[in-house]
Protein backbone atom coordinates (compact mmCIF):
# COMPACT_ATOMS: atom_id res chain seq x y z
CA UNK A 1 0.00 0.00 0.00
CA UNK A 2 3.08 2.13 0.86
CA UNK A 3 4.55 1.38 -2.32
CA UNK A 4 1.15 2.34 -4.49
CA UNK A 5 1.39 5.66 -2.89
CA UNK A 6 4.79 6.82 -3.23
CA UNK A 7 4.34 5.20 -7.01
CA UNK A 8 1.86 7.45 -7.22
CA UNK A 9 3.34 10.46 -6.20
CA UNK A 10 5.93 10.03 -8.24
CA UNK A 11 4.06 9.88 -11.04
CA UNK A 12 2.32 13.21 -10.19
CA UNK A 13 5.27 15.32 -9.83
CA UNK A 14 6.90 13.85 -12.71
CA UNK A 15 3.32 15.46 -14.79
CA UNK A 16 4.10 18.27 -12.91
CA UNK A 17 7.48 19.14 -13.67
CA UNK A 18 7.21 17.76 -17.71
CA UNK A 19 3.93 19.95 -17.56
CA UNK A 20 5.93 22.99 -16.54
CA UNK A 21 8.82 22.25 -18.65
CA UNK A 22 6.12 22.05 -21.91
CA UNK A 23 4.64 25.85 -20.56
CA UNK A 24 8.41 27.08 -19.95
CA UNK A 25 9.39 26.43 -23.45
CA UNK A 26 6.01 27.10 -25.36
CA UNK A 27 6.44 30.52 -23.84
CA UNK A 28 9.82 31.30 -24.33
CA UNK A 29 10.01 29.92 -28.12
CA UNK A 30 6.60 30.11 -29.34
CA UNK A 31 5.89 26.20 -29.29
CA UNK A 32 8.06 23.56 -30.40
CA UNK A 33 8.84 24.12 -33.61
CA UNK A 34 8.24 28.03 -33.27
CA UNK A 35 5.54 30.36 -34.21
CA UNK A 36 4.81 29.16 -38.19
CA UNK A 37 3.98 31.74 -40.33
CA UNK A 38 0.64 30.98 -41.89
CA UNK A 39 -0.58 32.13 -37.70
CA UNK A 40 0.69 35.63 -37.94
CA UNK A 41 -0.79 35.55 -41.61
CA UNK A 42 -4.51 34.53 -40.23
CA UNK A 43 -4.48 37.87 -38.08
CA UNK A 44 -4.27 39.80 -40.87
CA UNK A 45 -7.71 41.46 -42.93
CA UNK A 46 -6.91 39.49 -45.98
CA UNK A 47 -8.99 39.57 -48.99
CA UNK A 48 -8.13 37.45 -52.65
CA UNK A 49 -10.51 39.32 -55.49
CA UNK A 50 -8.06 41.60 -57.19
CA UNK A 51 -7.59 40.51 -60.67
CA UNK A 52 -5.12 43.24 -61.13
CA UNK A 53 -2.88 42.13 -58.67
CA UNK A 54 0.38 40.72 -59.95
CA UNK A 55 0.21 37.48 -58.10
CA UNK A 56 -3.12 36.71 -58.34
CA UNK A 57 -3.86 33.21 -59.42
CA UNK A 58 -7.35 32.14 -61.19
CA UNK A 59 -8.95 29.21 -59.64
CA UNK A 60 -6.84 26.56 -62.56
CA UNK A 61 -4.24 28.42 -61.41
CA UNK A 62 -4.43 27.51 -57.87
CA UNK A 63 -6.10 23.80 -58.92
CA UNK A 64 -2.52 23.71 -60.68
CA UNK A 65 -0.70 24.89 -58.09
CA UNK A 66 -1.76 22.34 -55.88
CA UNK A 67 -0.92 19.48 -58.10
CA UNK A 68 2.31 20.66 -58.29
CA UNK A 69 2.38 20.84 -54.84
CA UNK A 70 2.08 17.28 -54.31
CA UNK A 71 4.37 15.87 -56.98
CA UNK A 72 7.85 18.00 -55.96
CA UNK A 73 9.71 18.38 -53.02
CA UNK A 74 10.72 22.13 -54.21
CA UNK A 75 9.19 24.32 -52.20
CA UNK A 76 11.19 28.11 -51.53
CA UNK A 77 13.98 27.44 -53.85
CA UNK A 78 12.40 29.29 -56.69
CA UNK A 79 11.59 32.42 -54.49
CA UNK A 80 14.60 32.85 -53.05
CA UNK A 81 15.69 36.67 -53.14
CA UNK A 82 19.09 37.50 -54.66
CA UNK A 83 21.78 38.13 -52.74
CA UNK A 84 23.74 41.51 -53.27
CA UNK A 85 26.89 40.55 -51.15
CA UNK A 86 27.25 37.14 -53.36
CA UNK A 87 27.58 34.77 -49.81
CA UNK A 88 29.41 36.97 -47.63
CA UNK A 89 26.33 37.56 -44.74
CA UNK A 90 27.14 38.71 -41.16
CA UNK A 91 23.65 37.18 -40.10
CA UNK A 92 21.46 35.83 -42.46
CA UNK A 93 20.79 32.51 -44.18
CA UNK A 94 18.48 33.68 -46.98
CA UNK A 95 15.55 35.42 -47.84
CA UNK A 96 12.59 34.50 -50.05
CA UNK A 97 9.25 36.23 -51.21
CA UNK A 98 5.85 34.03 -50.39
CA UNK A 99 3.61 35.33 -53.44
CA UNK A 100 0.01 33.67 -53.38
CA UNK A 101 1.51 30.73 -55.62
CA UNK A 102 4.15 29.79 -52.83
CA UNK A 103 1.46 30.22 -50.26
CA UNK A 104 -0.65 27.52 -52.24
CA UNK A 105 2.13 25.17 -52.65
CA UNK A 106 3.53 25.60 -49.23
CA UNK A 107 -0.30 25.19 -47.61
CA UNK A 108 -1.46 21.91 -49.58
CA UNK A 109 1.73 20.41 -49.61
CA UNK A 110 1.37 20.49 -44.95
CA UNK A 111 -1.85 19.35 -45.84
CA UNK A 112 -1.00 16.48 -47.83
CA UNK A 113 1.68 15.45 -45.59
CA UNK A 114 -0.60 15.39 -42.67
CA UNK A 115 -3.56 13.49 -44.46
CA UNK A 116 -2.35 11.44 -46.98
CA UNK A 117 -5.26 13.37 -49.51
CA UNK A 118 -4.30 15.89 -52.17
CA UNK A 119 -5.92 19.46 -51.11
CA UNK A 120 -8.86 20.93 -53.15
CA UNK A 121 -9.17 25.01 -53.83
CA UNK A 122 -11.47 25.55 -50.67
CA UNK A 123 -9.07 24.20 -48.72
CA UNK A 124 -5.80 26.60 -49.47
CA UNK A 125 -8.01 29.70 -50.80
CA UNK A 126 -8.66 31.13 -47.74
CA UNK A 127 -5.17 31.70 -47.09
CA UNK A 128 -4.48 34.18 -49.53
CA UNK A 129 -4.04 37.93 -49.76
CA UNK A 130 -3.78 40.40 -52.11
CA UNK A 131 -3.29 43.29 -49.86
CA UNK A 132 -0.38 42.18 -48.24
CA UNK A 133 2.84 40.11 -49.66
CA UNK A 134 5.24 38.72 -47.11
CA UNK A 135 8.90 38.25 -47.26
CA UNK A 136 10.83 35.74 -45.34
CA UNK A 137 14.14 36.17 -43.99
CA UNK A 138 15.91 33.40 -41.72
CA UNK A 139 18.83 34.29 -39.89
CA UNK A 140 21.65 32.42 -37.98
CA UNK A 141 20.68 31.21 -34.61
CA UNK A 142 18.17 33.37 -33.11
CA UNK A 143 19.50 36.99 -34.32
CA UNK A 144 16.34 38.07 -35.95
CA UNK A 145 15.96 39.84 -32.17
CA UNK A 146 18.79 41.72 -33.02
CA UNK A 147 18.45 42.76 -36.01
CA UNK A 148 16.02 45.10 -38.15
CA UNK A 149 14.84 45.22 -41.42
CA UNK A 150 14.71 48.76 -43.47
CA UNK A 151 13.25 48.73 -46.99
CA UNK A 152 13.73 50.52 -50.32
CA UNK A 153 12.70 51.47 -53.54
CA UNK A 154 13.96 53.65 -55.50
CA UNK A 155 15.50 55.78 -53.08
CA UNK A 156 12.38 55.93 -51.19
CA UNK A 157 12.09 54.36 -47.87
CA UNK A 158 9.39 52.05 -47.51
CA UNK A 159 7.36 50.79 -44.04
CA UNK A 160 6.52 47.83 -43.98
CA UNK A 161 2.63 46.80 -42.97
CA UNK A 162 3.92 44.64 -39.89
CA UNK A 163 6.71 42.29 -38.75
CA UNK A 164 6.83 39.57 -36.91
CA UNK A 165 10.02 37.98 -35.24
CA UNK A 166 9.55 33.97 -35.71
CA UNK A 167 10.42 30.75 -35.28
CA UNK A 168 12.06 31.54 -31.74
CA UNK A 169 13.76 34.41 -33.32
CA UNK A 170 15.53 32.13 -36.15
CA UNK A 171 13.04 34.79 -38.53
CA UNK A 172 11.46 37.58 -39.50
CA UNK A 173 8.41 38.17 -41.41
CA UNK A 174 8.01 41.38 -42.89
CA UNK A 175 4.00 42.13 -44.52
CA UNK A 176 4.82 44.53 -47.19
CA UNK A 177 1.71 46.45 -48.22
CA UNK A 178 0.89 46.12 -51.87
CA UNK A 179 -0.53 49.32 -52.20
CA UNK A 180 2.46 51.25 -51.33
CA UNK A 181 4.69 49.28 -53.59
CA UNK A 182 6.16 49.82 -57.29
CA UNK A 183 6.82 46.72 -58.85
CA UNK A 184 8.00 48.00 -61.85
CA UNK A 185 10.87 48.73 -59.67
CA UNK A 186 13.33 46.32 -57.61
CA UNK A 187 13.15 46.36 -53.86
CA UNK A 188 15.84 46.51 -51.58
CA UNK A 189 15.88 44.16 -47.81
CA UNK A 190 18.64 45.55 -45.63
CA UNK A 191 18.84 43.64 -42.48
CA UNK A 192 21.06 45.79 -40.37
CA UNK A 193 22.77 44.90 -36.77
CA UNK A 194 20.76 47.62 -34.14
CA UNK A 195 24.99 47.96 -32.24
CA UNK A 196 26.82 47.93 -35.50
CA UNK A 197 25.02 49.43 -38.49
CA UNK A 198 28.21 48.41 -40.61
CA UNK A 199 26.57 44.96 -40.12
CA UNK A 200 24.49 45.25 -43.51
CA UNK A 201 22.98 42.06 -44.79
CA UNK A 202 21.39 43.15 -48.71
CA UNK A 203 18.87 41.34 -50.34
CA UNK A 204 16.80 42.35 -53.72
CA UNK A 205 13.41 41.03 -54.59
CA UNK A 206 12.95 41.67 -58.27
CA UNK A 207 8.96 41.21 -58.39
CA UNK A 208 9.10 40.02 -62.11
CA UNK A 209 11.02 36.95 -61.60
CA UNK A 210 8.66 35.42 -59.21
CA UNK A 211 4.78 35.73 -61.56
CA UNK A 212 3.28 31.98 -61.90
Amino acid sequence: MMFKKMLMSMIFMTVLIVGGLLFYFNSTTEGLFGKTDSSSRGMLPNTFENDTYMYYLTDSQIQKAIKTSTTTVDLIENFLLEDEKQGNRSATAFAYVETPYLTVVKEARKLYDYTGRRPVLEDVKPNLMDQYLPVHVRFHGNKAYIYDVEIGQGGDSIQPYKIDNTRGGTAKTIYLDVGKLDFSQPLTINAVDRVDSSQVDVFSLDFDKYTP
